[in-house]
């Protein structure tokens, strides 16, 4: 518990700083990778118009196989299975419960491997990222580490939409 406390208040103050959104991406996968015991991660955003035309960016990964990394990379909403309901806008929260395990949804299975559960990350009611961490056989997170990885994803949503600001403030 203490460590977890430490890298929460390494991350804060990691996040602090002027960063750009891979930036925040990288800090956010590494502390909950470390964090939780997950075998790999990564950190998927909406790209383009959702939901037909839009795709997900790669912002940030942490073990993931080349395979893995080059499907994430540019998969469009309409293949993307359980993730797609995450990012797309809707008027009602995603219908996966948060944290739940996605091993029955077979792409995530085989692009991460293990037992895959997401944690989508918010801001007010829009979904801004999700955050897919995948566990060997049996280790999934316990109590505790789901809620390191709330808190965890709060810190992100809020680093992410404040680098978004700060990207169109910095073009205009």
């Amino acid at each position: 518990m203490a460590d977890r406390h430490r890298q929460l208040e390494t991350l804060i103050d990691a996040l602090t700083a002027p960063l750009t959104g891979e930036q925040v991406g990288q800090a956010v996968i590494d502390t909950a990778v470390n964090g939780t015991g997950a075998a790999c991660g990564a950190l998927l955003t909406r790209a383009g118009s959702a939901p037909a035309g839009g795709r997900f960016e790669l912002l940030a990964q942490r073990n993931l196989t080349e395979r893995a990394r080059k499907r994430l990379s540019g998969l469009p909403l309409t293949r993307a299975g359980k993730l797609r309901d995450a990012l797309t806008p809707l008027a009602q929260p995603v219908a996966v419960a948060v944290d739940e395990p996605t091993a029955d949804d077979p792409q995530l299975a085989e692009l991460f491997g293990g037992a895959p559960c997401c944690r989508w990350l918010r801001r007010g009611r829009d979904a801004v990222a999700v955050l897919v961490l995948a566990y060997p056989a049996g280790g999934e997170p316990d109590p505790d580490a789901r809620a390191y990885l709330l808190t965890v994803a709060q810190l992100a949503a809020a680093a992410l939409e404040r680098a978004r600001l700060t990207e169109v403030e910095q073009a205009s």
